[in-house]
């Protein structure tokens, strides 16, 4: 499984031409059914469409992939991820621990265009999907 990040949702859904290998890879991970999202980045996904039709052609496009349920002690887990982090120096934010510890559970890897998980990585185990990466745009 792989839990897609909101930087790679945006690629495909909020750029007027997204990267074809992003979209390309994202479209394989959904037909196998491997593509997955939790609520905090559906959330992050759906803020600030100010079109009520593309809100809900989005919303339900997001709807066709697979939910990871965040459990009680997925919770536990992130907050004692944040803290290994913060003993070695290293900063974060609360939901990217989340997603991380989500992920450790469910077995998934993180495909995200956030750099910041790379950096977690000094501290912390964090299991990366190694996909494809917008290219730079001129």
């Amino acid at each position: 499984m792989v839990l897609i990040d909101t930087p790679v949702w945006s690629e495909i859904f909020r750029k007027r031409r997204p990267d074809p290998s992003v979209l390309a890879h994202v479209r394989q991970l959904s037909d196998r059914d491997t593509a997955c999202v939790i609520g905090p980045i559906r959330q992050e996904v759906l803020s600030g469409i100010r079109v009520p039709a593309d809100f809900l052609r989005l919303q339900t496009l997001l709807r066709a992939i697979r939910e990871l349920r965040i459990l009680p002690e997925d919770y536990d887990r992130a907050a004692g991820l944040f803290n290994d982090c913060r003993a070695a120096g290293v900063q974060g934010a609360h939901v990217d621990f989340l997603i991380v510890a989500v992920a450790q559970r469910a077995g998934a890897a993180v495909y995200s265009f956030d750099q910041d998980f790379e950096h977690y990585q000094k501290a912390i185990f964090v299991p990366l999907h190694g996909g494809p990466r917008p290219s730079a745009r001129a």
